[in-house]
């Protein structure tokens, strides 16, 4: 899920560094400062080349190493960042950044279940960001309850500062039968274009029989693109069943077959009754050629 995410932080976590003593220390300080402008300029391939040699420079740098594990986590060898973190943490057990970032190579993994053990042992010392990682984490584990409960006691400020986080407070109040609710905080915020949590406000639209609402929003996400075959088939059943209008329903079932992984043969017995014989064997034959 696009959900996950995670603050880029170049800064020391370990406090100050000593002044390097000798020209090694010169050179990986050198190779670590251009790791990480290419990271922040998202030249992930380059961050990870730059600081895999700080590192094999100063391998004791826990700066260094937890730099050279988001950047491998980002660059998609999210393995090879979770090995690293956990090898950082058996000397910093309790440094919290190291925590969080390994919290979340966990869930990029869906290790759901020791992403949320290792944060809830560290509950009292999370941040804003490990908090909604936290909440993530039961979200996923389908704790809904504990999670809501967690995200209830949340300060206000934080939640005011923070949409991802108040966004996924109202996720799981709406998980514990909390819709309305749950809708009404999900409105007022600035989602952009976070699919997850406009997705989630879809459903509570479609919960609600807020037909034109949920529609609107759907045909939102399907553009972004935000799991498009899934909102062109909500699209064509709140058309053909709801609306009405088998036209655009027909328009929103052909748009789903034409993304991956939509088979005509895998729906054909739902929307059977809704299509004429000549479309039925339009589609049959459209599956057959691809």
């Amino acid at each position: 899920m696009g959900v996950l995410f995670l603050l880029i932080l170049s800064v020391s976590i370990l406090g100050c560094n000593t002044p390097p003593a000798d020209q090694s220390i010169v050179l990986a300080e050198d190779y670590a400062r251009l790791g990480q402008g290419f990271y922040q300029s998202g030249e992930l391939s380059q961050a990870v080349n730059f600081l895999s040699r700080a590192y094999e420079i100063s391998p004791n740098s826990a700066d260094i190493g937890y730099n050279l594990a988001r950047a491998l986590i980002d660059n998609k060898q999210v393995d090879q960042g979770v090995s690293l973190l956990k090898g950082l943490l058996t000397e910093n057990p309790q440094n919290i950044l190291l925590i969080e970032a390994l919290a979340y190579g966990y869930q990029l993994l869906g290790e759901d279940y020791e992403a949320l053990d290792l944060l809830t042992s560290h509950r009292e010392s999370l941040g804003r960001l490990g908090t909604y990682n936290l909440l993530l984490a039961y979200y996923r584990a389908g704790r809904f309850a504990d999670g809501a409960q967690e995200a209830s006691g949340l300060p206000q400020t934080w939640l005011e500062a923070d949409t991802k986080l108040a966004a996924m407070t109202a996720v799981l109040r709406g998980e514990v039968g909390e819709i309305d609710e749950a809708g009404a905080l999900l409105e007022s915020l600035n989602l952009g274009q976070e699919g997850f949590f406009l997705s989630y406000l879809a459903e509570v639209y479609q919960k609600q029989e807020r037909t034109l609402e949920e529609v609107a929003l759907r045909e939102r996400l399907y553009r972004l693109p935000y799991r498009a075959s899934d909102q062109a088939l909500e699209l064509a059943r709140r058309f053909y069943s709801t609306l009405q209008d088998s036209e655009m329903g027909y328009t929103w079932l052909t748009a789903a077959l034409d993304e991956q992984g939509v088979h005509w043969s895998g729906i054909e017995e739902e929307f059977l009754p809704v299509l004429a014989p000549s479309q039925v064997q339009e589609l049959r034959e459209q599956e057959a050629g691809s």
